[in-house]
């Protein structure tokens, strides 16, 4: 791991952001959140592999990682890595050694919309339930009729079979590798869509077939998710 106050200057860092951006890349300099004197490249693009990116740009620099609080000093959230030029790059005016921390904030936009998988979404708040069949087919009936992309359909489809077909009296729903494969695939913010949205369903799903839902009768949602505390309501008998 690499550290913080390693020697990178902030001579390298300007001179970093002047090449990125010759190159069309949308660049530019960041302070430290707890420290004006260290200064970072801040980059927005669709970066897998920081080594390969710049191997692209044809820049001549090692990639190393930062331990975990140093990266937070910089940037807080996003991925920060230590570049050091191993070569003289005389058309960009690096020498050998310069280095400089570069940060990626990119963030990829989602494809679907926010509660666009709740269960009002999905018709769920429609009805009342009271056995698990019907609410099954009302599921899968409801995804087959969202207008959303078909990775994000296939991946709440096999999300909500796994939940459904657990057997575990646990916390910990085993996912079929066809579950994990689909929700993998995701872009990051429709993952964040999936669990915020339609991990209401597969909460509901998941407590019906627990020890402590024993004795319930009915269950639902409450109209057109109006009620901003309840994700879902059952109805038990009581001794």
């Amino acid at each position: 791991m690499a550290n913080v106050n390693n020697g990178t200057t902030f001579d390298a860092t300007k001179k970093m952001v002047s090449y990125l951006v010759s190159k069309g890349k949308n660049a530019k300099i960041k302070s430290s959140r707890y420290n004006s004197s260290i200064k970072a490249v801040e980059i927005d693009d669709a970066i897998i592999d920081v080594a390969s990116f710049l191997k692209k740009l044809t820049f001549p620099g090692s990639v190393s990682d930062l331990s975990p609080a140093d990266e937070r000093s910089i940037s807080g959230t996003y991925k920060a890595k230590l570049v050091v030029v191993n070569k003289n790059f005389s058309i960009a005016g690096f020498s050998k050694g310069d280095s400089f921390y570069l940060l990626n904030v990119h963030t990829e936009k989602g494809s679907i919309k926010s509660k666009a998988l709740a269960p009002n979404a999905l018709g769920l708040d429609s009805a009342e339930y009271t056995n698990l069949d019907t609410f099954d087919r009302a599921v899968i009936n409801g995804i087959s009729k969202l207008k959303i992309p078909g990775d994000v359909q296939i991946a709440i489809t096999e999300l909500y079979r796994s939940v459904s077909k657990n057997s575990n009296k646990t916390d910990t729903i085993p996912y079929s590798i066809s579950a994990k494969n689909a929700i993998n695939s995701l872009k990051p913010q429709d993952k964040q869509a999936v669990g915020k949205d339609f991990g209401e369903v597969l909460s509901l799903r998941w407590y019906l077939t627990q020890p402590h839902s024993k004795g319930w009768t009915r269950f639902g949602f409450e109209t057109g998710s109006n009620a901003a505390l309840v994700d879902y309501y059952v109805y038990k008998k009581v001794k």
